[in-house]
Parts: C-alpha cells; structure tokens; sequence
C-alpha cells in the first residue's frame, strides 16, 4: 500500500482539507490559542513525497474548505460564523465575507452556493453580500447541489434525507430514517442520476435511489462514526469513507454504480473493501481525490496528520483492462 504523509504542529487541530491543481492539498487548522493557518502541500507522485508548499497566517478557525472546480485558485472557507472567498496563488487574498447566524454544517458549491447551518439552509451571493434563507429542518448536517439536476439539493437532516426542489420550492422525495443515527454526510453519484450514497452515526455506507425508498446497498467497515465519504469522479465504484474509529477506508461497490457487474472478473465478490488505513492515532473527519485524477485520495485526522494514498495496482488494473 503505498501511503505518503506529512504531520502539522501538534498546536493545531484540523478536520477540513480540498485539493486543487491536481496535487495541491490544502489544509485548514483550528485552535484557540495559536494564530490558525492555510497550509498547501505538494503531492509528488514520481518522488512519493509530500511536502510543504507554503503556509499563512488566518484569523479564524477553519471549520470547511473547498476549492472551486472551475477556478481553482479560489477558495470557500467556512469559520465559526462566516463564510469567506479567499484567492490563493502566491498569497491569500480575502475578496469576499459574509457573516452567518449560526456555524455552517456544509456548503455545495456550483455556479451556485448554498450553506447548510443546524436550522436552515442559505442561498448565497458572496459578491453582492445576500443571504437567502431557502428551507428551514431542525438537525440539518449536510447539504449537496445534485449534479444532473442543479435545482435540486439533498439534504441530510436527523436520520433522515429530503430532495428539496429550489423551482417550486418544495419536497420531491423524502427518506425516513435512512440511519440508525444522525446523516453526517452526502455524496452525489457523479455518473449516475439519481443515486447518491450517505454516511451516519450508525457507522454505515449507505446507497440510494433517490426516486425508490429502498436502501439499494449498506456496508459497515468502519467501527464508529462516517463523517465524510467522496465518489471517484472518473470510476464510480470506487468510494473513499474517513471515520472516527481513527482510520479512513477505499470501498468498491460495484453493484451500485454506473459499471458493469462482472463477478467473475472480480473473483465473484464485486463488493468489497479494497483496503484501510489504520495508521491514525486520531478521528478522521474528512477525506477527498485528489483534484482532477483517479487513483490518489487525501485525508487529514484531527491531530494534523495529513496522507496521500493511492489506489492499489491490483485495483487500478481490474477497472481499466
């Protein structure tokens, strides 16, 4: 298993990290007691090392961070109460900031934004400074754009899952209970309409036909809490989970994807988890590819320990030949 990492100061906690530029991962900190920073690290697949790019100074915590698909030099943070566009290139430049009522649970950021807090869900115009409440849910933790249909936002509140049509303004579809616990994170299917997998307090993976009522699939690798799952965007089978049992985990799930089902090809088990990395000594809150490729995924756990893992040979070679 080929695992890269690096290690920040232990002064900093750190559960939100993006990737941009293809090998750039970005890493926000949180603590209260040291000036926080925006650290950007540089994968080096050739050399198989990860090293640190540069690192600055910001006046807040770091809650979320995501880069933009379409511009990646920009990036959305979230904070304790606000949500800022910063402008990474040689520096960080804030160009926009609006304040929040209350501390953001997620954001899905598309050619529109939309911000999840514990009570409501926002539509925001950073460069015109509007907040436009859309819904209000008690427990809401998470909210996706859909990406085949951009008028539609999943929601996650509870232990339960809504399809919320922002033309109407109404409720397409609701699931009810889709955990045995709290939904703690949301993931669009990026070649399939229509079905999206979750994560819960109840320390499942969960795949769904938003249009059905029926879980399509369940697996429970992990031995506490899934907060954050991701797609590959290239091969849908594969999907990357981080957790609180200290470990994050590569899952193939063919049987609910867009690709074929060959059971022989797959040693008849085409489900399964492909590895997991135990390696933590802490939670591992969050998780993503890397921006732009298929076979590297980052991942940061609370106590700043940051690694780069890639897709195993065996693997990558089952899904292209």
């Amino acid at each position: 298993m080929q695992e890269i990492s690096y290690r920040i100061s232990d002064d900093y906690k750190c559960r939100a990290l993006t990737s941009s530029n293809n090998t750039e991962i970005i890493v926000g900190t949180q603590s209260l007691n040291h000036t926080n920073k925006i650290i950007v690290l540089n994968y080096d697949d050739e050399n198989l090392s990860l090293d640190l790019i540069s690192s600055f100074d910001y006046g807040h915590e770091v809650w979320l961070i995501s880069s933009s698909l379409s511009n990646p030099s920009n990036l959305l943070i979230a904070t304790k109460d606000s949500i800022e566009l910063l402008e990474y290139n040689s520096e960080i430049i804030t160009k926009d900031s609006l304040s929040l009522p209350s501390r953001a649970t997620s954001f899905s950021w598309d050619e529109n934004l939309y911000c999840s807090t514990n009570s409501q869900i926002f539509s925001i115009d950073l460069q015109t400074q509007t907040l436009t409440p859309v819904l209000e849910k008690p427990n809401i933790s998470v909210c996706r754009i859909d990406p085949h249909h951009k008028f539609l936002l999943a929601i996650g509140y509870s232990d339960s899952l809504s399809i919320y049509d922002n033309r109407d303004k109404s409720n397409r579809y609701t699931i009810s209970p889709i955990h045995g616990g709290n939904v703690l994170d949301l993931d669009f299917n990026p070649n399939n309409p229509y079905h999206l997998a979750s994560s819960g307090k109840d320390y499942a993976i969960k795949f769904w036909d938003i249009r059905k009522q029926g879980c399509l699939k369940s697996i429970v690798e992990h031995s506490h809490y899934v907060w954050q799952i991701k797609y590959n965007a290239f091969h849908d089978q594969l999907i990357v989970s981080a957790s609180s049992d200290n470990s994050i985990g590569l899952h193939r799930v063919v049987s609910a994807s867009s690709a074929p089902v060959d059971e022989s090809f797959f040693e008849k088990e085409s489900d399964l988890m492909v590895l997991k990395v135990d390696s933590f000594e802490d939670s591992v809150y969050a998780v993503t590819w890397l921006s732009g490729e298929a076979w590297h995924f980052a991942s940061v756990s609370y106590d700043g320990k940051v690694v780069v893992t890639a897709v195993p040979s065996e693997e990558k070679y089952k899904i292209l030949l």
